[in-house]
């Protein structure tokens, strides 16, 4: 499923592929169907390293679409890993900006993430050496393990790159936006990470238990209208769907039937809680 949200992190668009489709190949035709949708020339989209190749660049530049991506620095050119390292490492925040395929290559370094970046490489390099040293137990790959005149060995010139790389981010982008309003717009990506969280879990949109392509179709459209409504009242309550969902189910509505006349009312439970009363009344004035 393809999702698109905006900066709010409301659904604007979805669509559906099979489930052997590639995503990196149904990222173009998203894009397309958005802009026009939208009928916006200046369409910016944001999207993470798995979604772009070479490929796709090209076509968004040829269909002059402006882009902010995640790079994967580990396969540009060694001299400019190193450039990059030297101009901006050890400094908190510190950004650089570089030409790679021919865009901006932007660049930031941060303190927090080289220390989780270290913490994982140490964890790693121990898992190397245990499992070099006991080679009859290797049953996977690993990260840091290679293998020279068919024996196992620590990859260290890859362990050499790792820590050079180590804390550093790459955005690479076509648009002329400076460099902390391409890092601040990249970072907004948590907002579709969340938007794709409540439509797996909180709205259940799988497993999926259809098989007609018209039922499936249909089964995403009821997740999406739910995933708009959920957006909405989290933007305009400022709290969770959960916490929203929890304090709704304080309010029950019972049926009464008058004995003598058989006339049915509905009445709802009395909330006492006058912090619970007032959100409650504010979810009402929301509408339905």
């Amino acid at each position: 499923m393809g999702l698109v949200v905006n900066h709010d992190g409301f659904p604007l668009y979805f669509d559906v592929f099979n489930g052997k489709t590639f995503e990196g190949k149904t990222f173009i035709s998203v894009v397309e169907k958005v802009k026009e949708l939208l009928n916006n020339p200046n369409l910016v989209v944001i999207a993470d390293a798995a979604m772009i190749s070479r490929v796709n660049i090209e076509s968004l530049d040829k269909r002059n679409i402006g882009f902010i991506v995640g790079a994967r620095l580990a396969n540009i050119q060694v001299k400019l890993q190193e450039q990059i390292s030297k101009e901006i490492l050890g400094q908190d925040l510190k950004t650089t900006t570089v030409d790679y395929l021919n865009h901006r290559l932007i660049c930031q370094y941060s303190k927090a993430r080289a220390a989780k970046d270290k913490s994982d490489r140490e964890k790693q390099i121990a898992k190397a050496e245990k499992t070099v040293s006991s080679p009859s137990q290797i049953s996977r790959r690993y990260r840091f393990v290679q293998t020279v005149n068919g024996r196992y060995a620590v990859n260290t010139a890859l362990i050499e790159k790792v820590k050079r790389l180590e804390g550093i981010k790459g955005y690479l982008t076509n648009t002329n936006l400076d460099e902390n309003t391409v890092i601040d717009r990249y970072h907004d990506l948590w907002r579709i990470e969340k938007a794709f969280r409540i439509t797996k879990t909180d709205l259940e949109a799988r497993p999926v238990f259809l098989r007609l392509d018209e039922t499936i179709t249909c089964h995403l459209i009821i997740v999406f209208a739910g995933l708009a409504i959920c957006r909405y009242l989290e933007i305009k309550t400022g709290m969770s769907i959960q916490k929203v969902l929890k304090i709704a189910q304080k309010v029950l509505t019972h049926q009464v039937i008058n004995s003598q006349t058989k006339e049915k009312a509905l009445i709802e439970t009395t909330i006492l809680n006058e912090e619970l009363k007032k959100k409650i009344e504010f979810l009402n004035s929301l509408g339905h």
